[in-house]
């Protein structure tokens, strides 16, 4: 039988992203098929377009041919916005004995934020405002296996299908990560980690860049074609993201508000005295 899929182009070069060889911003066009006469006015005045109107790539989410995969645009970070989602429901069920310890224990706000990609300004103002004591970003991650040419050479082995990630390094809080594994083993939900540098590139640096001193992690779905109208995912990975973060917290909210995070509170931190060499 015939097999249909989209294809896409996965990872370019560096100097080909930034455009300093290859293809160049400038040489990218989008055809609206205008002929005939009166070209600009039939864009402008016709059509009503103006320099700076934005430009939604139309790719609904569909079944792709993997076991439970699927692909379209904005998986980044719809699939945060759905994990996001169907937690804040989970808890809201009083008949779960965990999400009735949750809320009996936690003051949660859940919240989707914007801009992340050119600053993770949202988050910034959500963090300044309501200073949490924890914030957890929910994010896509890369499957650097599938990566052709890269995933062996400089990036952890992540991979979709295997379980949502967890942040290490950065901001990430030993404490979060800790209660990330004890759920997962307990739960025997598939967990990859993630080595990051100093960002962990998602809303997680919310808190830090805000100057609030919260806890910090992130946790990602693994997907391919990050940032392309083809991107894939797997329907596990979501549904693990849900059950890990909900056992977590649930972790959290039966350990002793006194020994809360074990992470330091600087709002409790002295100056110290030169003189008493202390």
């Amino acid at each position: 039988g015939t097999v249909e899929a989209l294809g896409a182009i996965h990872f370019a070069p560096a100097n080909v992203r930034s455009g300093s060889s290859g293809i160049k911003p400038e040489d990218l066009y989008i055809e609206l098929g205008i002929h005939g006469e009166r070209k600009q006015e039939q864009v402008t005045e016709d059509l009503g377009l103006r320099p700076g109107d934005s430009i939604l790539m139309d790719r609904p989410i569909a079944r792709s041919v993997g076991k439970n995969s699927y692909q379209g645009a904005y998986l980044d970070n719809g699939l945060g916005c759905f994990v996001t989602h169907e937690l804040s429901r989970m808890i809201a069920d009083e008949s779960n004995h965990k999400s009735k310890k949750i809320t009996e224990n936690l003051r949660l706000l859940f919240a989707t934020a914007t801009h992340e990609e050119i600053g993770i300004f949202g988050s910034r103002v959500l963090a300044q405002q309501f200073k949490p004591d924890i914030l957890i970003a929910i994010d896509v991650n890369h499957d650097y296996v599938a990566a052709p040419n890269v995933g062996a050479k400089r990036f952890p082995e992540i991979e979709m299908g295997k379980g949502p990630t967890f942040s290490i390094g950065s901001v990430a809080s030993n404490y979060l990560n800790k209660k990330f594994q004890i759920t997962a083993k307990k739960e025997g939900i598939p967990l990859q980690p993630d080595v990051v540098g100093r960002q962990t590139g998602t809303d997680a640096m919310a808190g830090v860049f805000s100057s609030i001193d919260c806890a910090s992690a992130s946790v990602g779905i693994p997907i391919r074609n990050m940032h392309t109208i083809s991107e894939t995912g797997v329907t596990d990975d979501l549904i693990a993201a849900v059950h890990l973060l909900h056992g977590s917290l649930f972790e959290i909210a039966c350990d002793d508000a006194d020994d809360l995070f074990q992470h330091p509170d600087l709002r409790s931190a002295e100056l110290l005295d030169p003189a008493s060499n202390k």
